[in-house]
């Protein structure tokens, strides 16, 4: 593992999460935010880097505030899709099994990097006093920040949003799948908040 010596939470700590939105625009939020591949510390390491996650995807940010811990995905499903239908999936022909195929790719790599986001917690509140600190007891929400035209509002994300949490069931108490209009007005009341 590298070493924590030196370490401390507050490098990873930015200003403002970054997103796309439906045009592929990069987006700010002005909302303090732990990023977790974006800031580098002094040693240039990542935060996911940092607690040995290896090639393991993990959810962009960490959002704090006084009785929740957030785990932030920006994604744009659409462009997801797009680029598996361009790349892996010309070698299934009936355009039914693809969209399932295509569903079911999404919602897995959604859920584990849940997973991962639940993991780097874990590492890091076992491993720094400060970040064991700052997040004991409390509650962890998922949120997929999702930059398609029709977010949240699609048959298909509010079934994004069920399988998520069926799937992640009593590890978090939020799962929510959000434009980002609506993300940053829920991030800027928690905010205030703090």
């Amino acid at each position: 593992m590298n070493t924590l010596q030196g370490f401390s939470l507050r490098d990873f700590l930015v200003p403002t999460m970054e997103i796309e939105t439906i045009d592929g625009e990069p987006r700010s939020l002005p909302v303090e935010v732990f990023s977790i591949e974006k800031r580098r510390d002094k040693n240039g390491d990542t935060l996911r880097n940092k607690f040995d996650m290896g090639s393991c995807h993990c959810c962009d940010y960490i959002f704090v505030d006084k009785d929740k811990v957030l785990l932030l995905e920006d994604s744009n499903l659409e462009k997801k899709k797009q680029d598996l239908k361009d790349k892996c999936l010309c070698f299934i022909q009936d355009e039914e099994s693809k969209e399932k195929f295509l569903k079911k790719i999404i919602k897995d790599e959604q859920v584990l990097k849940a997973y991962a986001g639940l993991l780097l917690l874990c590492r890091l509140t076992s491993q720094d006093e400060e970040a064991k600190n700052l997040m004991k007891t409390k509650k962890i929400h998922f949120w997929v920040i999702v930059n398609d035209a029709t977010a949240p509002y699609s048959k298909a994300l509010r079934n994004l949003k069920k399988t998520l949490k069926d799937s992640l069931g009593p590890l978090v108490s939020e799962v929510a799948v959000l434009n980002p209009e609506d993300a940053e007005q829920k991030l800027k009341e928690y905010a205030d908040l703090t």
